[in-house]
C-alpha cells in the first residue's frame, strides 16, 4: 500500500508541474483581450492593448481615468476606434498612449478626448515604427 501511495503522489506532483509549466509558457498577451465600451457604459480603469487587438469606444461610451486611458506599449497591429468620450486627469494622463509599437497601427477619433493635469496629451505617440495612421474626424 505505501508504494501505491508514493506512486500516486509522484503522479500528482508531475501533473502539477506540467500544468504550472504550461501556464507560464502561455504568452501574457494570450490573457488579454480587445475591448469595447458601449453606449451608456462608464469605465474607470485603464484599458491596455497588446498586439493584434482593437479598442473601441462607441458613441455614448465613456472611458475616464486618472492615468493613461488607453495604453499600448511594445505592441504591433493595434487599432483604436473612439466615437465616445475619453477623459484623463493627473500627471502625464494621456488619452491614448502609443509607444514603441510596430506593424500597422490605426488610431481613429471621431469622439472627444479631454485631458487635465501636467503633461496630459490627448494622443501621445512615441518611437513607433511601421505604419501609423492617425485620423481625427469630426462629423457635424
Amino acid at each position: 500500500m505505501p508504494s501505491l501511495l508514493k506512486k500516486q503522489n509522484v503522479i500528482w506532483k508531475l501533473s502539477v508541474t506540467v500544468y504550472a509549466a504550461a501556464l507560464f509558457a502561455i504568452s501574457s498577451s494570450a490573457w488579454s483581450t480587445s475591448f469595447t465600451i458601449v453606449d451608456g457604459q462608464f469605465v474607470t480603469s485603464q484599458q491596455t492593448l497588446y498586439s493584434n487587438e482593437t479598442g473601441t469606444i462607441n458613441s455614448g461610451g465613456d472611458l475616464t481615468t486618472s492615468v493613461n486611458a488607453i495604453y499600448a506599449n511594445s505592441a504591433s497591429n493595434i487599432t483604436v476606434l473612439n466615437s465616445g468620450a475619453i477623459t484623463t486627469s493627473g500627471t502625464s494622463g494621456y488619452g491614448i498612449y502609443s509607444s514603441l509599437n510596430s506593424g500597422t497601427n490605426t488610431l481613429t477619433n471621431s469622439g472627444t478626448i479631454t485631458t487635465s493635469g501636467t503633461s496630459g496629451y490627448g494622443i501621445y505617440e512615441w518611437v513607433n515604427s511601421g505604419t501609423n495612421t492617425l485620423a481625427n474626424q469630426f462629423y457635424s
